[in-house]
């Protein structure tokens, strides 16, 4: 600031020198008051626009089946959810895979026949070696995308049962959506059953239908259980203590099989064979122990021939649960465990169950743990059962799984007067919209409602409203202190949208803070997918207020917030308007005045 714009003041002339030098002061400080405003305001503004962003970022809407959070009893005994009510579009779907899977279904072409209403056409797909189920799922729908079936093949991926699609299905999952949604698709498979593989199955029936606004009556007299397998148990520590040799088991469901295998090997021929196989080309006969070798590791030497090499040696072992004669039960089992897994997709689910018995040495009592591997079918589907084959060397008997299967049983309750037998503890009734899931058996009758409610919707909307609103008082009541377009930015997203905005029941004040009307935004969601249609477009469409003001806060938020305050220099009267119109040649010639004096 300048000699003439520090002392500038209209009308002084019969001001004292000692009044002209308070007025002076006053003025400076106002100027550095004003510089520390907008240092603290910069910090303040960040942190709220942060948080605006914050909030912006976390409220999710899917256009497709709009999340409701919709009514739920969660008792110890059962569990129920008011879906969403809109009618899936899917009619047939396969289960979920996990991208980087291994499908392990045999090479060759499948062939299958698909039916959507009147139309029928028969597709062929090629299966490669070791193929992922991933590349399965995208193949078979670009085959059924390709062929003049009046049917859309898709590939969803969804982190949650019931996110995108209606099942308990996680992953990728393929899906058949016919163009005419009344049109039925079936399919029928001539060789191979590469859809049985991959459990493509139609959406469940409805089982029964449960009216809103209504008390239900539930007695729950048998929890579903599938057939489950357990081994003996054993002490976590003890050594199997099994001969050198291959030991195995098979398994097998409606869409998996596999082979446990188990190599008791000695530990020193593995070793050598890991250094002998080093080198890809050298051949087995070569090596003059060869045949002490091979019998280390549990392989047969009439296998062996003249082109054999120890790398082929390894491959043999690749696939198998490679253990010593040491190796403890409870290591043991962590590799069947894990083997079990993989080789299933997932669809084998084991555990190792853990029980303490009481042993008696020289009459002292001691307690030791035991420990057993236990496994069922996960997420099994009607009429789905694991079957389990004993393979070399009697592997089911040593582990103890022969004839020691648990059988399972199916959900039986009794709801409003009738009563229902499913092959799940979680049961899906479309129809009336609401999920139902045993946790106990109850033999009591159990009594709920079933009716819908918005509360996480608005929760969701006025947590992003209240970020908003603590702006309002930095940004549009100091409008003085900020450029036009840093304002206009901030105001534009709402004015946009401002008509659809008030009629989800969003409104803005003569103050610029937003006010949410509950009763029109209950109105617009019992508009059911009209109504989430209206609140999605208006909230997150392409150019929707959330979406818009998302966009704006990114591109202000990577500049300092002080680039957006105004150039202009900011006056405020001291009181009176005697420091308003600057006349700095009579002031100036003032001044000297009384300095020569």
């Amino acid at each position: 600031m300048g000699f003439k714009s520090f002392f500038s003041f209209p009308n002084v002339s019969n001001k004292s020198f000692k009044e002209l030098v308070s007025l002076s002061l006053q003025n400076w400080h106002f100027h550095k008051d004003i510089e520390a405003t907008k240092i603290s305001l910069a910090k303040s503004v960040k942190i709220k626009l942060q948080k605006l962003q914050q909030a912006l970022t976390k409220f999710k809407l899917e256009k497709k089946q709009f999340p409701v959070l919709l009514h739920q009893t969660n008792s110890k005994y059962f569990k129920t959810t008011l879906l969403n009510t809109s009618i899936p579009r899917e009619k047939l779907i396969s289960r979920g895979f996990k991208k980087d899977s291994i499908s392990f279904i045999p090479t060759g072409t499948y062939t299958f026949t698909i039916n959507v209403g009147k139309f029928k056409e028969t597709l062929d797909v090629k299966i490669n070696h070791n193929e992922s189920y991933f590349s399965i799922l995208n193949k078979i729908a670009k085959t059924i995308n390709s062929s003049d079936l009046p049917l859309y093949a898709d590939v969803v991926y969804q982190k949650n049962g019931y996110e995108k699609i209606p099942t308990f299905e996680k992953g990728y999952i393929l899906t058949l959506t016919p163009t005419n949604l009344e049109d039925d698709v079936d399919f029928t498979e001539t060789q191979g059953f590469l859809l049985k593989k991959i459990g493509l199955s139609k959406i469940e029936p409805f089982e029964f239908s449960l009216k809103e606004n209504e008390f239900s009556n539930l007695y729950i007299f048998q929890k579903f259980s599938p057939t489950s397998f357990t081994t003996s148990f054993f002490f976590p520590q003890e050594p199997i203590n099994w001969d050198i040799g291959g030991y195995s088991f098979s398994f097998s469901s409606e869409v998996n099989s596999g082979d446990i295998k188990i190599q008791v090997v000695d530990e020193s021929a593995r070793r050598q064979l890991e250094l002998l196989a080093a080198d890809s080309q050298a051949l087995v006969k070569d090596t003059s122990n060869w045949q002490d070798i091979i019998n280390n590791l549990g392989l047969d030497t009439s296998e062996i021939d003249n082109d054999t090499t120890w790398n082929e040696v390894r491959g043999w072992l690749k696939d198998s649960i490679q253990v010593y004669s040491d190796t403890t039960y409870l290591e043991l089992f962590l590799k069947i465990r894990d083997k079990l897994i993989e080789l299933s997709q997932g669809e084998i689910l084991p555990e190792i169950l853990e029980q303490k018995n009481t042993i008696y040495l020289k009459n002292k009592e001691y307690k030791r743990e035991e420990i057993a591997l236990s496994f069922a079918l996960s997420n099994l589907k009607l009429g789905e059962k694991l079957v389990l084959t004993e393979g070399d060397n009697n592997l089911l008997d040593k582990l103890g799984l022969r004839g020691t299967a648990k059988p399972g049983k199916d959900s039986f309750i009794k709801l409003n007067g009738n009563e229902y037998t499913f092959s799940s503890s979680r049961i899906s009734q479309q129809k009336g919209n609401v999920l139902l899931e045993i946790k106990e058996e109850n033999p009591h009758v159990q009594l709920y409602e079933v009716k819908k409610t918005t509360d996480e919707i608005i929760y969701r909307i006025e947590r992003v409203i209240q970020a908003y609103n603590n702006i309002i008082p930095d940004i549009l009541k100091n409008s003085w202190i900020w450029k036009s377009d840093f304002i206009k930015g901030f105001k534009k997203p709402f004015e946009d949208n401002q008509k659809d905005l008030n009629l989800i029941g969003m409104d803005q004040d003569l103050d610029y803070f937003l006010r949410l009307n509950y009763d029109r935004l209950d109105a617009t969601l019992s508009l059911a997918d009209n109504g989430y249609t209206v609140i999605f477009n208006a909230l997150l469409g392409d150019r929707g207020f959330f979406t818009q003001l998302k966009g704006y806060l990114e591109d202000i938020l990577q500049n300092p917030i002080s680039a957006y305050f105004s150039l202009k220099e900011q006056k405020v009267p001291l009181g009176t308007k005697e420091v308003e119109n600057i006349l700095s040649n009579q002031i100036t010639g003032i001044l000297l005045n009384k300095i020569v004096r």
